[in-house]
């Protein structure tokens, strides 16, 4: 691989924008569907979750009636519940804890189940949460309980501390994400903030920078589908409408590992951000006309393949410090719209593909 001219310059960090696919695929098709229609759920489905070996869906609209659903691995019907409660969020630790946790409407308290159907106060979050609607999940790491309101990420430590806010930076911008009800729901996979609007799901970083965006084709974009929204069993979900199917989106890059994003204008400046590397190695920045495998001909990683081709070049090497960062470049017309690629030093590690706005 021979070094190019893609990049002009490269510097630290300054900033980034809203931005074409980033982390993701351009679009990804459903893994799973199951129809939650004999859980019979009244008026508006407001999520679900997985306990390791059974899908829990919940409802809202008001607390009487069958507001639990529970369904097995394979997304049969097993049975109904009437907890008296009007969910907003119903929730494991990274969608496989076997134990279930939910939110009310308008309450401060998180629930949790103590047998089938049956929930008990668990824990208060500190000055309650600022929208009524909003549903609450655990972060990536269960060790916070996170909600969100029009593009504000609230905190609370598992006491139920406060833990502050993260703004999400130009939220409302695109794909009418602003609009009520998608902009009360948030789900938290691969250390990133999930949000979902209109069949486009959108990733943020714990600075509330949009990190990627992409299409979940045939997700639902109804009312109910965008309180739906939740994860569980390695998943995204989406449902069509109450009691309608459940289609679940398994997104290779929010299962952690090596990922590089793209974020800017080009031609213009683009920045090139890089997560879960190995501390303290170099990585080398790999240009590719399209989508596709090259195998490295040469060098240290001799024999490594890529998921690029056509004109591959190295473009640059840089350091990555404690195994995320970023870097700045100016990118030229001839790399608008083509793929880059990080090569880490030594372990010959290999990230996803991005693609240059």
């Amino acid at each position: 691989m021979k070094c190019g001219q893609v990049f002009v310059t490269l510097a630290a960090l300054t900033a980034s924008s809203a931005f074409g696919q980033g982390i993701f695929q351009p679009s990804y098709n459903q893994t799973t569907s199951f129809d939650g229609g004999p859980g019979q759920l009244l008026q508006h489905p407001m999520g679900i979750t997985f306990d390791g070996n059974h899908y829990w869906t919940c409802g809202g609209g008001s607390p009487g009636g069958i507001r639990l659903a529970e369904f097995d691995g394979g997304g049969s019907w097993v049975a109904s519940y009437e907890p008296g409660i009007d969910f907003r969020a119903i929730f494991t630790v990274g969608g496989t804890g076997s134990q279930v946790y939910g939110r009310g409407f308008a309450s401060g308290d998180i629930v949790r189940m103590t047998s089938p159907g049956v929930f008990t106060t668990h824990v208060s979050l500190a000055g309650g949460i600022p929208d009524s609607q909003s549903n609450v999940v655990f972060n990536s790491t269960g060790d916070e309980y996170v909600a969100h309101s029009n593009g504000t990420i609230s905190r609370w430590d598992l006491s139920g501390n406060s833990a502050g806010t993260v703004s999400l930076s130009g939220y409302g911008s695109m794909f009418s994400e602003g609009s009520y009800p998608n902009n009360r729901g948030v789900v938290c996979a691969g250390g990133y903030y999930l949000t979902y609007s209109n069949g486009n799901l959108s990733a943020w970083d714990g600075s509330g920078t949009r990190v990627g965006n992409t299409v979940l084709n045939g997700a639902g974009s109804s009312f109910d589908s965008h309180f739906s929204f939740g994860w569980g069993n390695g998943m995204v979900w989406v449902c069509d409408g109450l009691n309608a199917t459940w289609r679940g989106y398994l997104i290779p890059e929010l299962e952690g590992g090596y990922l590089c994003s793209v974020s800017g204008q080009c031609p213009g400046t683009v920045t090139v951000r890089w997560d879960g590397a190995t501390p303290s190695r170099q990585q080398g920045i790999v240009f590719g006309n399209n989508q596709g495998q090259t195998t490295i001909p040469n060098g240290v990683c001799q024999g490594t393949q890529l998921g690029i081709s056509g004109s591959v070049r190295l473009v640059n090497i840089i350091g990555t410090g404690g195994g995320s960062g970023s870097v700045n470049g100016r990118a030229g017309t001839a790399a608008c719209g083509h793929y880059l690629q990080l090569v880490e030093s030594g372990t010959c590690n290999t990230s996803n593909v991005a693609r240059i706005p």
